[in-house]
């Protein structure tokens, strides 16, 4: 989509978040996609981190906040790095997973832990110069995808020294009900993560949401409307892809996987390459490489089976250049429950790559419920390798219902995720906010948190 799509009547938005908006993360790719065309000047940024900016041509104006918004930070910081730090199953999970209520940890991955959550609910204070540069840059709609006590604040402070504007929150993960779950310290940081929440809806008129099924949940769970925004897929990438050759060989299939190693998804993998393994197949696995580091010996030594990193220009190639494609999801609880509600970025691209796909994960996920209704691929919910193998085996031996599949979900692509379509849908729902404020029409407030 380009600029002159949306143009200059774009309303000033500014987005807050820990790093600079770029292509680069699940998050940071569907952002910078769904602004995609933006004018560039009506588009700003408030960042935590002091991670390079990205260029002006993704967004205009830019600002980290100063050290001194979070005065107990650097304390914290050092103990982390230093007394406290730890390295373990508890402390290396993203923080709004969340650690398992019956596991047993030592002393000082408690206060590792502690600290981690006193550091993310201290005070915050606006600079002067920070409320300066917001007031100059003249925002109209706050957005931002939050995650963490620490950006509601900031989202809330720089609402009001913009003179109270909205606050459109875009929810990809379920972090509300999974951070600080575990009742750490009290469950202190828990009940005041559900207070400023309480706090942020009072500048929020809608929201948005990561698939059909959060926003649904949502919509009920905070008394506000929510639309589905999830990652989309350029208009030119939607051409014809070539059919697949009716006498296929299990031998000759090649399975693509796109995505991170981490949320335990390795464990699902490698369910999947034992299985091309054993019909001799090829699995390609195109991760991180800090998760290949990481993760990737538990992997690489089956047959078959190779890993290697993907830049993101080079995904719907290496999509189309496959058989099928495989996502997975986290069997294990903890991960599951954080991952619920939320749709894969790569879905869009799967289904708009015109390939059958293979889901494999707990039952009542959003994204194997997307791959379902989509009519794009098959779905096994159970960990059990018998169902997995002789699902694996079906999808390998039957050409017609690969291209059946590879049908249904490129049609459903075309329907959903094509960008042009979903960055004026974004655009109409960002002026209707900034359109709201101008009204002083009534929020409301939640009062089921």
């Amino acid at each position: 989509m380009t600029a002159s799509a949306i143009g200059s009547g774009s309303p000033r938005v500014l987005i807050v978040g820990i790093d600079p908006l770029q292509r680069i993360g699940a998050q940071g790719i569907t952002v910078a996609n769904l602004f995609s065309g933006w004018d560039p000047d009506a588009l700003g940024q408030l960042v935590i981190t002091d991670a390079a900016a990205p260029g002006v041509s993704t967004c205009g104006n830019s600002h980290q906040v100063a050290s001194t918004t979070f005065p107990l930070e650097h304390a914290f910081r050092g103990l982390l790095q230093g007394v406290i730090r730890t390295s373990g199953p508890s402390t290396n999970k993203i923080g709004a997973v969340g650690v398992s209520s019956n596991e047993v940890r030592s002393l000082r991955v408690r206060m590792h832990l502690a600290a981690r959550a006193i550091n993310d609910l201290e005070p915050c204070r606006l600079s002067e110069t920070t409320v300066r540069w917001i007031r100059e840059f003249k925002p109209e709609v706050i957005y931002s995808c939050l995650g963490n006590a620490r950006l509601m604040k900031v989202a809330i402070a720089a609402s009001e020294a913009a003179g109270d504007i909205p606050i459109i929150p875009h929810f990809m993960d379920d972090w509300p009900s999974t951070l600080y779950a575990d009742g750490t310290l009290w469950s202190i940081p828990q009940k005041t993560t559900r207070k400023l929440l309480l706090k942020l809806f009072q500048h929020v008129p809608f929201g948005f949401c990561i698939g059909d099924a959060m926003a649904a949940e949502y919509k009920r769970r905070y008394q506000r409307d929510f639309s589905a925004f999830m990652n989309c897929v350029e208009d030119s990438e939607f051409t014809p892809s070539p059919v697949e050759r009716k006498n296929s060989s299990r031998a000759e299939l090649v399975w693509t996987y796109v995505g991170g190693l981490h949320l335990n998804r390795w464990k699902p993998l490698a369910a999947i390459a034992k299985c091309v393994s054993a019909q001799g197949g090829t699995l390609r696995i195109f991760a991180p490489e800090q998760d290949i580091r990481k993760h990737g010996d538990a992997l690489s030594h089956l047959a078959g089976t190779h890993l290697s990193s993907l830049a993101p220009s080079d995904v719907m190639n290496a999509l189309r250049d496959s058989s099928v494609l495989v996502h997975v999801e986290s069997f294990d609880p903890d991960e599951s429950a954080f991952t619920r509600l939320s749709v894969s970025t790569k879905l869009a691209q799967y289904l708009g790559s015109g390939r059958p796909i293979l889901g494999f994960g707990p039952a009542g996920l959003a994204s194997l419920q997307l791959i379902a209704d989509a009519s794009a691929g098959v779905t096994v919910t159970t960990n059990a390798p018998e169902p997995l193998a002789d699902t694996m085996n079906k999808l390998a031996g039957d050409t017609d219902l690969r291209r059946k599949l590879s049908e249904s979900g490129f049609a459903y692509a075309k329907e959903h995720f094509m960008k042009g379509a979903v960055c004026r849908r974004f655009l109409h729902m960002l002026e209707g906010a900034s359109a709201m404020h101008k009204q002083h029409l009534p929020l409301g407030t939640p009062d089921d948190m």
